[in-house]
């Protein structure tokens, strides 16, 4: 019975220490939903109409060679600090759709 309080409490000092070393990253879930946005201006910039496909280009050939060249993320949070993590997720997903519903048509 002690080893689960133990276990317990460590847990607990793990959410409370837990330092996500990829925060600078959460940037480009913002920035993502915007990519289709980023290849218009490539396109009216560079007039080559290969950036209309950026989305494309990005999901179907980048993310799957990043993907293979860093592997497997072996850095995830303890269980006892996701239920944070998700808080923090629904606002920066709710703060997304807000830009995506407020910017002009």
């Amino acid at each position: 019975m002690s080893h689960a309080l133990n276990k317990s409490h460590l847990d607990g000092d793990a959410a409370l220490n837990y330092v996500d070393k990829k925060k600078a990253l959460w940037i480009l879930s913002v920035l993502w939903p915007a990519t289709p946005l980023v290849g218009l201006y490539l396109v009216s910039e560079t007039g080559w109409s290969i950036w209309y496909g950026l989305v494309l280009i990005l999901w179907y050939l980048i993310i799957p060679a990043l993907d293979f060249v860093f592997g497997q993320d072996y850095s995830n949070p303890p269980e006892s600090a996701v239920e944070k993590l998700e808080k923090v997720h629904i606002i920066a997903c709710f703060s997304t759709l807000r830009c995506q519903y407020t910017s002009p048509r």
